[in-house]
């Protein structure tokens, strides 16, 4: 046809998804980490192979939303989390983000992604691929973001890509950090589908 990319990669859609972020959260300590690894390989796998289907081509775009936990998308796993309470009650889009559960949950996906970007721009791929959190309202959640998902997922792909790094100190971690991210070529964006956005939009702009 006659696209010139993927608009809005859905990752809520993923087979199973609610039920294997229940079953991760569930697990023991051990069998977590085990867990945590076959999901990072489950959302690399699965943005690299949508990503290949595009030409490779830059004018081609490839927009990743990262999770969007609303009760309409992932309300399985936000029923199990808030179980002891009303819908109305339930926390979503970035009061969710801002948990200690939907940091972590986050930061995993987070990572996947940047795994996947490295990988795919080592085999030669110059799709224009980009992401976006969904229901970002202000300045403050960018910088949440950033600051809380972002800055971890990089250091755990670094860390994850080069087991040779023998990173002993934080400062050796941090001068590998800028270099990695501009090689990505992988671009941020938001999802503008909120009225306080709307209203905050001269701030949030650069």
């Amino acid at each position: 046809n006659k696209a010139e990319g993927v608009g809005l990669y859905r990752t809520e859609m993923l087979p199973n998804i609610d039920d294997l972020l229940i079953e991760y959260l569930s697990s023991s300590a051990e069998d977590r980490i085990r867990m945590r690894n076959e999901l990072i390989r489950l959302f690399l796998d699965d943005f690299v192979s949508n990503i290949n289907l595009l030409p490779n081509d830059p004018r081609y775009i490839f927009a990743i939303r990262t999770f969007d936990f609303q009760l309409d998308k992932n309300g399985k796993l936000l029923r199990f989390l808030y179980r002891d309470r009303p819908d109305e009650e339930i926390q979503r889009g970035f009061d969710f983000y801002k948990t200690e559960v939907g940091q972590e949950l986050l930061t995993l996906q987070m990572e996947a992604i940047l795994r996947a970007v490295f990988e795919l721009r080592i085999s030669g791929c110059n799709v224009d691929i980009r992401y976006m959190p969904p229901q970002v309202k202000t300045k403050e959640d960018i910088i949440f973001f950033n600051e809380h998902i972002l800055e971890k997922a990089v250091e755990n792909a670094i860390i994850a890509i080069d087991p040779y790094i023998k990173i002993t100190k934080p400062e050796e971690l941090e001068k590998y950090k800028p270099g990695f991210q501009k090689n990505l070529k992988l671009s941020f964006g938001v999802m503008a589908e909120t009225i306080e956005i709307g209203n905050n939009i001269d701030e949030i702009l650069p």
